[in-house]
């Protein structure tokens, strides 16, 4: 069985990677482009691309309100602030 450490640390290595975290992201390497055709204030929240009830090592629960509380609260503070910057253009 793979632990919730396991997971957190291969994730972790792989969003780093992708710099998405760690050093290079704060120093502004390895920004990724904004998606083509999103417009400013109107990113959608995506559904689980998995069924949360076949992971082994995290509960259905968990993964789901990380989704719901986590991730969706920060798609609609990005919407907020890309909102609020585009008000100051």
């Amino acid at each position: 069985m793979i632990s919730r450490r396991d997971v957190l640390v291969q994730t972790g290595g792989a969003l780093a990677l992708m710099g998405m975290v760690g050093e290079s992201a704060a120093r502004g390497e390895g920004k990724r482009p904004m998606p083509a055709g999103v417009p400013l204030g109107k990113h959608a929240v995506v559904p689980l691309p998995f069924d949360a009830k076949k992971l082994k090592g995290l509960s259905e629960r968990m993964v789901v309100s990380h989704h719901d509380n986590n991730y969706a609260a920060a798609i609609t503070n990005l919407n907020k602030v890309e909102d609020e910057l585009s008000r100051i253009r």
